[in-house]
């Protein structure tokens, strides 16, 4: 059926005309998906970090703390991506992690160094009644005060997200965030 046989309706809806209108529609923004884990420390911005990261696993492979693992993301553009999981232990920012990328991904000048911080999910030991300054003595950088009502205060200036004070949690209140 040629074209002039055909309707109003059924022109509108030629593959042809489709593709002309596609030409000059404007293009969809490409959404790049935000990691639900933390990236490892001196991580540049999230698109240049997925875009640079060649997921060699050096970065991995040279912590010695062992506090960088892969992503479990579905996402395929984020599954296996270097993350920081602070689970089990925490960072001492010695930088091995920054001196295997080879790409750039993580840069001390570029990149932000601290990629997690600590919040309080419920009532300590101390806000209890229980003395309990765990958290504040495990803290290098001094970042944790107890208030008068004995409840941890975080400085977050002070603050590096090593995580250490949450290992040493133990109500297990403490918990390390995406920052």
């Amino acid at each position: 059926m040629s074209d002039i046989n055909k309707t109003d309706d059924e022109q509108l809806e030629s593959p042809a005309r489709r593709a002309l209108f596609r030409r000059f529609a404007p293009e969809q923004p490409t959404v790049v998906p935000d990691s639900h884990y933390p990236r490892p420390p001196w991580a540049v911005e999230n698109a240049l970090f997925l875009a640079l990261c060649t997921q060699c696993d050096a970065c991995i492979s040279q912590c010695p703390m062992r506090v960088l693992g892969k992503s479990d993301e579905k996402e395929e553009i984020l599954h296996g991506r270097p993350i920081l999981d602070l689970a089990y232990g925490s960072c001492d920012f010695c930088g091995q992690c920054v001196d295997a990328c080879p790409s750039g991904a993580l840069d001390k000048d570029r990149g932000k160094k601290r990629q997690v911080i600590p919040l309080l999910t419920g009532s300590c030991q101390a806000e209890l009644g229980m003395y309990c300054h765990l958290c504040a003595e495990a803290c290098n950088e001094q970042a944790i005060e107890f208030n008068a009502s004995k409840k941890p205060v975080i400085d977050l200036e002070r603050c590096t997200g090593c995580g250490e004070c949450t290992m040493d949690c133990y109500s297990r209140v403490l918990i390390m965030s995406k920052h």
